[in-house]
Parts: C-alpha cells; structure tokens; sequence
C-alpha cells in the first residue's frame, strides 16, 4: 500500500510519548531484553528513560519520527546529554507498512541533520551483532562503525556494535 511512498517528502516531527503508544506496542517483538530483566518491557525502558533525565538535567530524552495520515509511522528515542556533546539513539522502530523504502535512513540522516544543526555533538547508535538490517541501515545512514563490546547483557548474548555520526 505505502511501497510507493515518496520518503523524500516526510517532514521531522517531535512527538510525545501519547503520540506514538500504537507505534510502542507494536515495537514489543522487536525488543530484545536484558538478561537481568527479561520480563522488562518497551514501555518500561521508556519510563526509565524518562524518570533517569528527570532526575539528571544535563540528560534530555526526545522521541521524533514521521507521521504519514496524521498517523505516526516511526519513531526514534534520543537521549541528549549536553555536557558531553552526544545524542544516544536509544530505540528507533518503523511500522511494518513502511519498511524496505528508505524511511528509517531517511529519519537518521534528518536526525543527524537536526543534531548538526543545533549543535549537540554526534550521534550514537548501538546495536547487536546479529542485527544484519540494523547494521546495514547504520551505514547506509552514514554512521561509522566505532567499537564493539566483548559481553553482552541482553537475552541473545551478541556483542553491542556501536555506531557513530
């Protein structure tokens, strides 16, 4: 239905956490748990976020994406820690309707953009080292490869890749 959507068209729009509920629960199979908490849910990861840049002013957490039909579509968790000029993608999800076109490359180059712009420092992605498609996106969005650890502390035991632009 949306394959021939135009992503060059999509605009970066900040959203609230209301904004994207759907968009998080259907972004629950997509989650891979830490190992000290497998029951820990995607919305529990964004309430601790949350509750983490509260209490840490120099920490902010933002959520952006693009909506098509007035219906958001994706979304990207950033934390914004000013004080040592990085941006951390924490979660970046695409609804099943839009993948394999270009909108989630789309949306890190826009968020790169943005970062850039306000002057923020760079960006930081992580992900696990059997996430072929999260790798690829990364580079095809212009991140470079930066460093990967030896142990893991989520379910799957894959080393994190981390990511940087």
């Amino acid at each position: 239905m949306y394959k021939s959507l135009d992503v060059s068209g999509l605009n970066l729009v900040k959203f609230t956490r209301d904004d994207i509920s759907e968009l998080i629960e259907a972004s629950r199979e997509s989650f891979v748990p830490y190992r000290n908490n497998p029951q820990e849910t995607i919305a529990g990861i964004f309430d601790k976020i949350s509750l983490e840049s509260d209490y840490n002013s120099a920490k902010a957490v933002e959520i952006f994406g693009f909506s098509v039909d007035n219906r958001p579509i994706t979304y990207i968790l950033l934390t914004t820690d000013q004080k040592n000029q990085k941006v951390l993608v924490n979660y970046l999800y695409v609804d099943e309707d839009f993948r394999r076109i270009g909108v989630a490359t789309k949306l890190i180059k826009d968020t790169l953009k943005s970062i850039k712009e306000h002057r923020l420092g760079n960006l930081y992605a992580r992900t696990w080292s059997s996430n072929l498609a999260a790798k690829n996106l990364f580079k095809k969005a212009g991140l470079t490869r930066e460093r990967s650890t030896r142990l893991s502390n989520r379910v799957n035991g894959d080393q994190t890749i981390w990511y940087f632009g």
